[in-house]
């Protein structure tokens, strides 16, 4: 096991709601979650954790896996008084999400996994994507961001309010994440997943398609997809209020 430092936060909410925690997308932040947050506290107690180097978090400088994210966030619960949560986490916050389903399933209520899988379909991808960041910065990815990131009818406002978050992501540590990320692949334990989830995908999503999306929920025994329209891969920011709906829904039926 690695020790990675985390950044793990009360957001508030419903006093005697459900608790749910909330993981962020490769080279963002919980800043990701805010517009859907401000609806999910409503009815539930929200938590927010930042990957290394992300947001408020400390960065990395050694080499981790996407597990040592999972047994660094439990602790940090554990320090909140959680014990039971929902959790919903996009990019590598779903991968998270999948992990605690695995390893920490008692703890687990329901997992929903945002434009996230189980594995990567091509991890050279990431791998080429690391040693771009350490060569050029993160900044260097935003030209072919835009595309990739949204549908073409997401305001510019909302773009360049994700790419100036992006901008913020320690170089180092986006890199070690994107290579957690290439070496995640719980793809043929995923019928052990006993949680309720819920896949969320984005209509317009080139970079976890909705079938995709549609695939990972028919691995596990209690699965479930939502597509959501007018939306790509940042759909969380895109869609924040069909989102929290989505998620508002999974969450009752989990109970």
């Amino acid at each position: 096991m690695t020790d990675v430092a985390l950044h793990v936060e009360a957001l508030g909410g419903a006093e005697h709601g459900e608790t749910l925690v909330l993981g962020h997308s490769l080279g963002t932040s919980a800043a990701l979650w805010e517009e859907a947050a401000e609806i999910l506290r409503r009815r539930f107690r929200v938590i927010a954790w930042e990957v290394p180097g992300h947001g408020g978090a400390p960065p990395a400088r050694e080499p981790f896996h996407v597990e040592d994210l999972t047994d660094a966030l439990v602790p940090r619960l554990d320090e909140l008084g959680v014990a039971g949560f929902h959790y919903a986490g996009a990019s590598v916050g779903g991968c998270v999400g999948l992990d605690l389903a695995l390893r920490y399933a008692e703890r687990v209520a329901s997992v929903a996994v945002v434009s996230s899988g189980a594995r990567l379909a091509d991890p050279s991808v990431m791998l080429r994507r690391a040693a771009a960041v350490r060569s050029e910065g993160v900044a260097s990815l935003i030209p072919t961001f835009r595309s990739r990131w949204f549908a073409a009818s997401t305001p510019v406002q909302t773009v360049d309010r994700l790419f100036a978050i992006l901008r913020q992501a320690d170089q180092e540590s986006y890199a070690l994440t994107a290579e957690a990320l290439a070496a995640f692949d719980v793809w043929s334990r995923l019928p052990a997943v006993g949680s309720p989830l819920l896949a969320v995908a984005g209509a317009q999503d080139e970079v976890v398609p909705p079938e995709q999306s549609v695939e990972l929920a028919r691995r596990v025994p209690c699965g479930s997809t939502v597509v959501v329209p007018h939306a790509a891969h940042s759909v969380v920011v895109e869609q924040p209020r069909l989102v929290a709906t989505a998620l508002t829904d999974h969450l009752r039926r989990a109970r």
